[in-house]
């Protein structure tokens, strides 16, 4: 078998107040491997991803906002003498702990 493993570290930026629009970046640790009877290897190294998206509310109750989150990102690493760039899109599912109570008054 062969495959890619990514550890890493991200961060989101909201550039706009009051907006879902966001940048994302990261890095960390990249670990390939493959194995085959004759020669079994693991290659490890780093990587960087950097990308964006919009989150979009959904639901709400008194405790949490749901939010859909579609994105795009690019990826970036090096295992030992191999690279790998990867375009990912997907949508994510976000729940947050900020509800409708938040900001009200007693």
């Amino acid at each position: 078998g062969e495959g890619i493993m990514q550890a890493f570290l991200t961060g989101r930026v909201y550039p706009m107040r009051d907006s879902g629009l966001f940048v994302k970046f990261g890095g960390g640790y990249v670990s390939h491997w493959y194995t085959t009877a004759e020669d079994p290897a693991r290659r490890t190294g780093w990587g960087t991803t950097v990308g964006g998206g919009y989150d979009f509310v959904v639901g709400e109750s008194p405790s949490a906002l749901w939010f859909l989150t579609p994105f795009v990102t690019y990826g970036f690493g090096e295992a030992g003498d191999l690279t790998h760039h990867a375009i990912t899109a997907g949508i994510g599912l976000t729940v947050t702990g900020n509800g409708s109570e938040q900001g009200s008054s007693p």
